[in-house]
């Protein structure tokens, strides 16, 4: 794949045990594009920032390459993502925000972000400071990261000028959807308030998780507060989830998500990947090359 001879030109950094709200912490793994010598360039042409969160399977390459089942798909780890972020959004900072429990080493269980099942599906989505936690593990992964480079790769922090673009993929979308629930009382807080300013876009890829309901927010309380905030809304999906028949409920979710969204007027873009292919895991998978 393109994304393995492009990942020469990227440096990686794993941060452990980023601290956010309380004695809730993440792994992320940092990464930036470094143009040969000239560091300097990288840090003055910088797009924005990108936070991923990814879905089930996906690991560290070498963990999941050791994994009996999940290194079929060795592909899609988290290094090779973050080098298909860059070609997507180039000269960015990329931020992969690992779970913090991974279930049967499959299973991502995003329990410092929302009220999590046993397998990561959301159990609630009351408030529970998953805007202020990735707020606070952002601020803290870009100090760590300054420190340790110093001079040689300053990561500028979040403005207008280098925004933040968040996107969820498969059962990471569950954490965009947690934010939905938190906009309106973030809206009234300062710190956050102006942390969502700062936020241009949230991007949906193929979401999904165990249950039958809530893959997609209907709710259009909830979904006004997003038109509200004017961040951009981007929804990329393919047949292996929105046309799945066991699994129709999936469909009419999203429908019913960018219909309501596009009534209220938000700034949303929808886009059905591989219409003319069977549906499959690889399809899945690969909206992560089409975005």
């Amino acid at each position: 794949m393109a994304h393995r001879e492009f990942m020469k030109g990227l440096t990686f950094m794993t941060l452990k045990n980023v601290t956010g709200v309380g004695s809730r912490e993440n792994d992320i793994l940092f990464s930036t594009v470094v143009n040969g010598s000239n560091c300097k360039h990288q840090r003055e042409t910088a797009q924005g920032h990108v936070v991923f969160f990814p879905g089930d399977t996906q690991n560290f390459h070498e963990v999941m390459m050791n994994h009996l089942t999940n290194k079929k798909w060795a592909s899609w780890s988290y290094e090779n993502t973050s080098a298909l972020l860059h070609q997507r959004f180039f000269n960015s900072y990329v931020w992969l925000i690992k779970p913090s429990r991974i279930h049967e080493n499959t299973f991502s269980c995003y329990d410092n972000f929302l009220q999590s099942t046993t397998f990561g599906a959301p159990a609630s989505f009351e408030n529970f400071e998953s805007l202020l936690h990735l707020r606070h593990i952002l601020l803290s992964a870009i100090s760590l990261v300054n420190t340790r480079q110093g001079n040689a790769m300053s990561v500028q922090p979040l403005s207008k000028d280098t925004p933040l673009s968040i996107i969820g993929f498969s059962k990471g979308c569950v954490v965009l959807n947690q934010f939905l629930y938190e906009l309106e009382s973030a809206k009234k807080n300062p710190e956050l308030s102006d942390f969502l300013k700062l936020t241009s876009a949230f991007y949906w890829l193929d979401a999904g998780h165990s249950l039958t309901s809530r893959i997609w927010i209907t709710d259009e309380k909830l979904l006004q507060q997003l038109t509200d905030s004017s961040i951009r809304v981007r929804v990329h999906v393919s047949p292996r989830q929105v046309r799945d028949p066991g699994r129709p409920y999936i469909g009419e979710e999203e429908r019913v998500f960018v219909e309501v969204l596009k009534r209220q007027g938000a700034d949303i873009q929808e886009t059905l990947h591989f219409t003319d292919q069977e549906r499959s895991m690889e399809q899945h998978f690969r909206i992560l090359e089409q975005f």
